[in-house]
């Protein structure tokens, strides 16, 4: 996960100038990408495979914190409401995390597109990829 810059040029969910509220970027239909990447409007919140940010119980309401990759104690970021806000080593923008139905998140990074599933207390990414909390 640690290639390329993250912009919204690129169809990233990526906001360099996240509001307090934060904004819905990209739409769902049937757990599959549709729509634009960058300025969607919020009724895709309606979709049945879009859980949101704003829903209690969402997934992301429990990886909250800072995460390091399982294996080589890498720093990746620190998880802020609905967005990934990466390590300076990485030099991404903050990207939006979506919480899926599946209880599964939801990322976009660059032109690579990644999922993750929360077991054990550590983020499993479909890349492989192993995250564990730190403190």
């Amino acid at each position: 996960m640690g290639a390329g810059p993250c912009r919204p040029a690129d169809g990233c969910l990526c906001d360099k100038t996240p509001t307090k509220g934060g904004s819905l970027v990209q739409s769902y239909s049937s757990g599959e990408r549709s729509g634009s990447p960058c300025g969607a409007d919020r009724s895709s919140v309606d979709s049945p495979a879009f859980v949101g940010r704003h829903w209690s119980g969402s997934v992301l309401d429990v990886v909250q914190g800072s995460w390091k990759r399982q294996g080589d104690d890498a720093i990746m970021g620190q998880i802020k409401g609905d967005r990934i806000h990466w390590d300076e080593s990485f030099h991404h923008a903050p990207c939006l995390l979506m919480s899926l139905q599946t209880g599964e998140l939801d990322m976009q990074l660059g032109d690579a597109h990644y999922k993750a599933s929360l077991k054990d207390q550590k983020l499993h990414w479909s890349d492989g990829e192993v995250w564990v909390r730190y403190a």
